[in-house]
């Protein structure tokens, strides 16, 4: 009567889109896919198992909700009772078709029984371009034999669908074991087979399209097999992004260790949560392969309110060999709770934790002691290399707005001639040289400056004292025939006379280039651009002079590593000054020497780039040089060649910045010294109309190692 009852229903008409009822049968051929209603949506479908379905022929599909081209949501299958051998799906919903846009959300799948079943998933789903996501799984008890578990599983092959926010939840009662462990190819799994190898516990899977802002808890349960194992947050077949808000929930065993899994990977956030009998020693689960991929997020919590745990206890988050280890990414970091600190870094044997301190916590004394004092309650400073590699790129960019300083320097010495003429005048620089930053960092950079500039006038200045001003008489004494006269003249002392010259100068400023940022078995690159205006001046007495000038503009910084994933963009207001004296030794009419000394002063703006969901914080950079040289020149009739050499020294140029913890991370420098020899030529005499020259061409060694080359325009107004 009740096979009868059923058999009946399964026949009936779609008249409505949704049912909520109990399967109870004791035997016979089962047909249950909830109520299949052609081009309606299953909606709302409530479906329990109770009791035992008939052995043969068995249950091969068993769903709360089926749809064909349709949507499929909000479905429940809830399974009470053992289902026999080999359910191939047994799921929330599943929906195929080739029509567009329909969903597949918000279905579940709750497990209270022993299942032997290959795909258990919250949704399954066919469908071409369906919005699939929100589907959940839920196993809490029962000896479960499978080969997949997710929240949905998503197997279009022509077209990408995307599928996020679906979970996985396995509680402490239950025992999970998997149909292919120990077929010898569980390798096949990571070269990309979907069959025949690990068991799979997967946020979502997709054929085609990203999986992100999946969860996965595993609260206690019991692995049969577990070396065989593989646990992702989600997995795009085709290349998608699969990593990204993905959470794995890892509730540690009263009784110890889950086991080495065969691999986990592709999530974001990493939360371990530590059980009151955890002690020195503690190990949360191993794994033969571990995928940390960029920028992991870690969160530690206590479960109770207890612990056995004491400061210096080191408890094994994940055992994993080092070259089990992929993603470029070395744990150093120091991860603060409400009342505890624990220092996560990655060793010879696994990610480890140790407590640095327990017990209330003061926040000043926590931002405010680094690098001195309580051990325990100190930010430890981040030396992997792969967070050193983000701060690269700000020091490249440092580096290229440094040489087009320089360079506004170079033209301010020029000024003088520029302005003799009153004239426009363009100059472009080039170069590329590998800076020593405690690393290194290529840069290839150009700058070009434009402006106009003007003579102030030349003024005669007269330098003479109070006393050397006022009229002096003059006696002398003169004998004429014998007579004896007193003659009187009135004189004044000469002053001296000084030539003072004005020039100023306007200019607009822009350039850019790009860069590598090699960080031990990290590389970062990308690319800088600026721009900018500035005003320029040289004040001259007779062959002494003085130079000075003042910019400001906005900068960007891009920055990329293949090795890490990691991608950032910055920007950044900067402003620089430039002072410099210097003396002319004129030998003769046609030789001189210049002897110069000058100091460059830049200021770059921090900024806070968002690397994945980590927060890094970017420190403003200050960058002060001194630079001492000299030039020999000598003025031919229409060329004029020259030579000069100079040694310059970086006294700071620190790029700091700090995680989301405000842990500092080990900052690359451009401080040292550099020395460079230049050869020129000036081509001053008219080469055309009213256009002039000139050309020089530089060598670098020390901190930076490389050439530059420039070149300058006059047009006479």
């Amino acid at each position: 009567m009740k096979k009868l009852i059923i058999l009946c229903l399964l026949a009936m008409p779609a008249v409505a889109s949704s049912a909520t009822f109990s399967l109870i049968t004791d035997g016979g051929t089962v047909n249950m896919s909830g109520w299949y209603a052609p081009n309606r949506n299953p909606i709302g479908n409530d479906i329990t198992i109770d009791s035992s379905l008939p052995a043969s022929p068995h249950a091969y599909h068993i769903v709360a909700g089926l749809g064909q081209d349709t949507s499929v949501v909000n479905n429940r299958l809830t399974v009470n009772h053992a289902l026999g051998y080999n359910t191939e799906v047994l799921a929330g919903a599943y929906s195929w078709g080739l029509r567009r846009f329909f969903e597949v959300r918000d279905n579940f799948l709750e497990i209270n029984a022993n299942i032997d079943g290959i795909y258990l998933v919250g949704a399954f789903s066919s469908s071409c371009y369906s919005i699939v996501g929100y589907n959940h799984i839920s196993i809490l008890s029962g000896y479960i034999n499978y080969y997949l578990i997710a929240g949905t599983y998503s197997n279009n092959i022509s077209n990408p669908n995307s599928s996020n926010g679906n979970s996985v939840f396995i509680g402490e009662n239950a025992i999970i074991h998997n149909f292919y462990g120990g077929s010898g190819l569980a390798d096949a799994c990571d070269q990309g087979w979907d069959q025949f190898c690990n068991g799979w516990i997967i946020g979502s899977r997709q054929q085609r399209g990203g999986a992100n802002n999946n969860t996965i808890t595993l609260y206690k349960p019991t692995f049969d097999n577990v070396n065989f194992v593989t646990i992702m947050g989600g997995r795009s077949m085709a290349g998608g992004d699969d990593w990204k808000g993905n959470v794995l929930n890892l509730y540690g065993r009263d009784d110890g260790s889950y086991g080495r899994f065969h691999k986990i990977s592709n999530f974001e956030t990493w939360r371990f949560i530590i059980p009151s009998t955890a002690t020195a020693g503690y190990e949360f689960a191993g794994a033969n392969k571990v995928d940390f991929g960029w920028n992991p997020i870690f969160e530690i919590y206590f479960e109770h309110a207890t612990t056995l745990l004491t400061v210096g206890d080191n408890i094994t988050l994940i055992a994993v060999a080092p070259s089990g280890i992929t993603g470029g990414h070395v744990v150093d970091e120091t991860f603060r709770g409400n009342d505890y600190i624990f220092w996560l870094h990655t060793t010879n044997d696994g990610l480890i934790a140790e407590l640095m301190h327990l017990g209330a916590i003061d926040n000043t004394t926590w931002l405010g002691n680094r690098g001195g004092g309580d051990a325990f309650a100190n930010a430890r400073k981040i030396t992997s290399p792969a967070y050193k590699s983000l701060s690269e790129a700000q020091i490249a960019s440092v580096i290229a707005l440094n040489s087009a300083i320089d360079q506004i320097g170079t033209e301010c010495s020029k000024i003088k001639e520029y302005a003799a003429s009153s004239a426009y005048f363009t100059a472009i620089n080039g170069g590329n040289s590998t800076y020593n930053t405690g690393s290194s960092v290529d840069v290839m950079s150009f700058s070009l400056m434009t402006g106009a500039a003007w003579d102030m006038g030349t003024y005669t200045l007269s330098f003479q004292s109070e006393e050397d001003a006022k009229p002096k008489t003059i006696y002398s004494d003169i004998n004429v025939d014998g007579y004896h006269l007193k003659a009187r003249k009135t004189v004044r002392k000469k002053p001296t006379l000084r030539k003072l010259g004005l020039s100023m100068g306007l200019f607009m400023m822009a350039g850019g280039g790009s860069y590598t940022a090699h960080n031990e078995n990290i590389e970062g690159n990308g690319e800088i651009q600026y721009v900018g205006i500035g005003n320029m001046g040289r004040i001259s007495l007779d062959d002494h002079y003085l130079d000075i000038s003042v910019n400001i503009g906005k900068s960007k910084t891009s920055y990329v590593s293949d090795d890490t994933g990691a991608e950032y963009d910055t920007k950044s207001l900067f402003y620089g000054l430039n002072l410099g004296i210097g003396h002319y030794f004129n030998i003769n009419k046609t030789n001189k020497i210049d002897l110069y000394l000058m100091g460059l002063y830049l200021h770059q703006n921090g900024d806070t780039a968002h690397v994945g969901t980590q927060k890094i914080t970017f420190d403003d950079i200050d960058s002060t040089k001194l630079k001492l040289g000299t030039k020999y020149t000598h003025k031919g009739k229409s060329l004029t060649p020259f030579v000069g050499v100079s040694i310059e020294q970086e006294l700071s140029a620190n790029a700091s910045a700090g995680d989301r913890y405000g842990n500092p991370i080990e900052a690359p420098t451009s401080k040292g010294h550099t020395i460079a020899g230049e050869l020129g030529l000036k081509f001053w005499e008219d080469v055309k109309d009213h256009i002039k020259l000139n050309t020089s061409a530089l060598y670098y060694d020390g901190m930076r190692n490389g050439f530059a080359g420039s070149v300058q325009a006059l047009y006479k107004f």
